[in-house]
């Protein structure tokens, strides 16, 4: 195990702590960054990469659970080795701490199994506590995002804040890098991401933003999304707010629903200073993403390093209000619209009664064409081929005539005929039906079938029950060793006249038997031998 000190005047109230082979990884690259105001711890099961860390501040975790060797890609394991090393890792965080950054590569062991502990040594200190993760690449297999998956779930249990990184996401940016460049660009981004904050806390400005302002932000602040971005040129703090905003610093870039945002712009002082209206453009921007409900913390402030950039860092937080505000209008959005469609259905349904020009059509037909040429069929009598020009000249000229017949006949019946199809033909309450022929399917009658279907059924189950008990044998109503090893009038409860036994002076048999003798001529003696009990023969 490697001890440190650490004396308090020069401790600083930030510390990165890099827990696993991934989190000592991107602490590595950020130490050679020589980030001021800020104190670098590793943390690792791994002996051999602790040596190679340049870190001064080394933690061996769990050095009797896995003697110097990794944890084996098995978070528990990570997990027990941090909890035994627990006093090493609170000692250096009880030396004037307030923030700590602690980052790790989620999926392996080490880090997925420790990062959590050590946050919660953090947040049981009091410490301001932000986790910076990675995700792992998707071809690196389920089993390992699932456990990324899970350590990300504890983490954000005992965190303030956490930044998720999705190393997927960083391939869809920068396309197929070697492998060694795309580890570098994850460990690149993570150190981006501390030091945005870190730059905020310590650079004084114009318009300060300190420790108590990201505390406000971040504290209790969940999910996060932060984004940096430096750039020059014509509309340069449009661009740069645009580039911040869609850094690959996290899975998601949509700022909507962030209840607290910690906006810091910073450039050159001089000619290439911003100008007010480039703050108020990248203010109203990123209001304008966030929401109007979004407390904007602004900071300004002046970089030499610059020259004719403008840098914008943004971080977002409080994204649980936006998850539960998007879930109530989209519940209440449902049923609306299920209610227009309900009225588009009915409305669709109130031009149904047009079966009314259906009556019409039927008015010709009921018109009595027959019933016309019946009245001059007795002229065919007397001439037949008279009647037949007659009949044509007839029908022209009593045309009229019928045609007011057939119409006061069809206002004398359409108050018959109306009301019939207005009742058979009305479209408008087909659902009806539909409702009764539910009725018919729930009649009494097959209700009735129903039952007696279920007890016919319960009839012959209780009657195979009947046959299967008389069939069974004598010895499944007894147990078998009661039957094989019990008397049956212990079984039965019997009492048995001669279960006293007799007393030394009780004689139950006879001593004396009669038989005949040979001796003495067959005549009868008593003998004093019993050979059934004695086994031995007469004297």
């Amino acid at each position: 195990m490697i001890h440190f000190e650490i004396p308090k005047n020069q401790s600083s109230i930030i510390k990165v702590i890099g827990v696993g082979g991934g989190g000592g990884n991107a602490v590595n690259y950020m130490h050679s960054l020589n980030i001021e105001a800020v104190d670098f711890v590793i943390c690792n099961t791994d002996s051999q990469a602790l040596a190679l860390s340049p870190v001064p501040n080394k933690i061996q975790l769990g050095p009797h659970l896995t003697q110097g060797l990794g944890a084996g890609a098995n978070p528990e394991i990570g997990k027990l080795s941090c909890e035994e090393s627990l006093d090493d890792v609170a000692k250096i965080l009880k030396v004037n701490t307030r923030m700590a950054f602690i980052t790790a590569g989620m999926g392996g062991g080490t880090g997925t199994g420790g990062a959590p502990v050590v946050a919660k040594i953090c947040r049981d200190l009091g410490i301001l506590t932000v986790g910076i993760v990675t995700t792992p690449f998707t071809y690196e297999g389920r089993k390992r995002m699932k456990q990324a998956q899970e350590g990300i779930d504890r983490m954000r249990e005992h965190v303030d804040t956490i930044l998720i990184i999705s190393n997927d996401k960083l391939r869809q940016q920068f396309g197929n890098l070697p492998f060694t460049q795309a580890f570098a660009k994850a460990d690149d981004i993570l150190a981006t991401a501390a030091k945005c904050i870190t730059d905020v806390i310590n650079t004084t400005g114009q318009i300060n933003v300190d420790f108590a302002d990201v505390c406000t932000v971040m504290k209790n602040g969940g999910v996060a999304i932060l984004g940096a971005a430096a750039v020059s040129g014509e509309n340069r703090a449009l661009h740069a707010v645009e580039q911040a905003l869609n850094s690959p610093l996290l899975n998601d870039s949509d700022i909507r629903g962030a209840k607290w945002l910690l906006l810091n712009i910073t450039s050159a002082a001089g000619e290439f200073e911003h100008t007010m209206d480039e703050a108020e453009a990248i203010q109203a921007y990123v209001q304008q993403q966030a929401g109007d409900n979004c407390d904007v913390i602004l900071g300004m402030g002046h970089d030499p390093n610059l020259g004719d950039k403008i840098a914008v860092t943004v971080i977002a937080t409080g994204f649980n209000y936006k998850e539960v505000a998007a879930d109530f209008p989209v519940r209440n959005a449902e049923p609306e619209k299920i209610v227009v469609r309900l009225g588009e259905n009915n409305a669709a349904s109130a031009p149904a009664p047009q079966p009314v020009e259906r009556k019409d059509a039927m008015a010709p037909t009921l018109v009595e064409a027959p019933q016309a040429q019946a009245n001059p069929a007795p002229q065919s009598y007397f001439n037949p081929q008279a009647n037949s020009g007659r009949e044509q000249f007839t029908l022209a000229g009593n045309e009229t005539p019928t045609a007011s017949a057939a119409q006061a006949s069809a206002v004398n019946e359409a108050p018959d005929e109306i009301p019939m199809q207005l009742v058979i033909k009305n479209e408008t309450p087909q659902q009806q039906p539909s409702m009764k022929i539910g009725d018919h399917v729930l009649s009494a009658d097959e209700m009735e079938e129903k039952r007696r279907f279920e007890e016919q059924k319960r009839a012959l189950e209780d009657r195979a029950e009947r046959l299967r008990r008389m069939s069974f044998n004598i010895k499944g109503s007894e147990g078998n060793d009661d039957v094989e090893n019990v008397p049956a009038y212990v079984r039965r409860n019997m009492q048995l006249g001669n279960d006293t036994p007799p007393s030394a002076t009780d004689t139950y048999y006879s001593g004396y038997t009669v038989g005949y003798n040979d001796q003495q001529n067959g005549q009868a003696s008593i003998q004093t031998i019993n050979t059934f009990l004695d086994g031995k023969k007469p004297d």
